[in-house]
């Protein structure tokens, strides 16, 4: 009988962090997913579970994967990225990554968000906006160093790039689709966007991008476009699909519902063993609310299970309880919203 993949499930508060352990002829290959935090752990806590994730992984090969550029999945990234960067073979994220030294102002999202830097900048942020506005400037600075300082080992990917860590693999018998997100980033602006999508359209017909701005901002208060920003960065998640043996380990980052419906239309979906709760178990993560998507992905026969890494936010509703009842109705349930310890193992047989 093989050895069991193992997925470790760091207790990170509100945010991300997946050490995955698959194990070779002769020896482990590891993934790390995501690795951050913004509420509830502090930088010696982060700076611990990195400790542990390099103890864990000693001489062994790993790849990172960072599924989107908010700092709830990155900042642990950005404090070990000198130790990474010694070791680790491939970074993978998605293709819309973003930081505002990135920003396109030719793509159709471009003059909404540098409207938010122009806005950040104008005007003082209330009290509600400014968490979001310094976090914001924070992920960008970090994103930056992480992908200068890894250079060439980062591969920006999208729905059907091929040979994912293909020779890092080997031997493993793991196999990793991409499912999301599409590359043309116009199909999750247009949805998520749809408020500002007529103003934003005009760049491409010869429009001022100044009588743009002008008009988003007319329209528009900042904090509601930090959070459609911050929705478009969740929905542009890379998705991913780990195949091990029998089993399907489905990834989706903080993908919200667009990205489902899109997923759903490509018909990419398909029944799971394992899920990674996607957005810490808010409402807006997980498409049970659509028997259509639901159903394609749920089969009561695979005895699935779901990961939840979430810390309560009440003004953010996380974790959705109503979620949660319902995911604890379909399969068994491993959560770090109580969680004692620095991590949970959950095994792959």
């Amino acid at each position: 009988m093989s050895s069991p993949l193992r997925i470790r499930m760091y207790n990170v508060g509100l945010g991300d962090c997946f050490l995955v352990s698959i194990p070779a002829r002769t020896e482990t290959k590891h993934v790390l997913i995501d690795f951050g935090s913004t509420r509830g752990k502090n930088k010696d806590d982060l700076l611990a579970i990195g400790q542990d994730i390099l103890e864990t992984i000693g001489d062994e090969p790993i790849s990172v994967i960072l599924t989107h550029g908010h700092l709830d999945h990155l900042k642990g990234l950005h404090y070990l990225l000198d130790e990474l960067d010694e070791r680790v073979t491939a970074f993978l994220t998605t293709k819309h990554l973003w930081s505002m030294s990135s920003s396109r102002l030719g793509t159709s999202e471009g003059p909404v968000r540098s409207l938010i830097s122009d806005l950040i900048e104008d005007r003082k942020p209330s009290e509600e906006e400014e968490e979001l506005v310094q976090n914001r400037a924070n992920s960008s600075e970090m994103i930056d160093q992480i992908c200068s300082q890894l250079g060439k080992r980062v591969r920006y990917l999208t729905r059907g790039a091929r040979q994912v860590l293909g020779m890092f693999l080997r031997g493993t018998g793991a196999s990793i689709e991409v499912l999301a997100p599409e590359k043309d980033i116009d199909r999750y602006v247009e949805r998520i966007f749809s408020k500002v999508k007529e103003s934003t359209k005009k760049i491409g017909r010869g429009l001022i991008l100044e009588k743009i701005k002008e008009r988003i901002s007319s329209r528009h208060g900042l904090k509601d476009l930090l959070l459609q920003e911050r929705s478009l960065d969740n929905s542009t998640s890379l998705v991913l699909e780990l195949g091990w043996e029998d089993k399907r380990i489905l990834l989706p980052g903080d993908a919200e519902i667009e990205s489902w419906k899109i997923m759903s239309q490509e018909d990419v979906l398909r029944p799971f063993d394992v899920l990674k709760v996607s957005h810490h178990a808010s409402s807006n993560g997980t498409p049970n609310a659509s028997e259509k998507i639901w159903t394609s992905i749920y089969d009561v026969s695979r005895n699935p299970s779901f990961l939840i890494s979430t810390y309560p936010r009440k003004d953010w509703g996380m974790p959705d309880r109503e979620l949660l009842d319902f995911l604890k109705s379909k399969g068994s349930i491993t959560s770090s919203e109580k969680m004692s310890s620095m991590y949970t193992d959950y095994f792959c047989k």
